[in-house]
Order: structure tokens, then sequence, then C-alpha cells
């Protein structure tokens, strides 16, 4: 068995995000002990694994999450 050094390749890349944004990001890296750098790389990797289904079937999507259509009455 030969033994290998597997390396990560990384970029830089710039977001700008509101100080709300940043700010809950900061607390949600720092409640989980990483870095907000590692937090947010995480938190896209997590969305946009799940994102197909929200696009696949958006309304399903919604009902899940309990937005229901407006009911209105039959005159």
């Amino acid at each position: 068995m030969k033994f290998e050094i597997k390396k990560e390749e990384y970029v830089n890349k710039t977001f700008r995000f509101s100080k709300t944004l940043a700010d809950k990001l900061a607390a949600a890296a720092a409640e989980n002990n990483v870095s907000a750098n590692e937090f947010a790389a995480q938190a896209i990797e997590f969305a946009l694994g799940h994102i197909s289904r929200f696009i696949r079937n958006p309304l399903r999507s919604l009902l899940m999450r309990g937005w229901r259509p407006l009911q209105l009455p039959i005159p």
C-alpha cells in the first residue's frame, strides 16, 4: 500500500454580506468553534446539496415548510 498525501485546492473569493448577516455568521461560527470562513464554506456546501429539491418542486418545498396559499371565500 502506497502512502499518498492528499491536498485540497483552495481559491480566494470575496463576498459582500450585510452587517446583520456577517454578525450572524460570526456568532454561528463561534458557537460551533470554527472559523467564519469554514462555517460559511460548509453552509454553502449544505445549501448547494439541498437546493435541487427546492428547484425541482418549489411549491412542494414551500408547503413542507408550512406555507399555505391564501384561502379566498367562493362567492
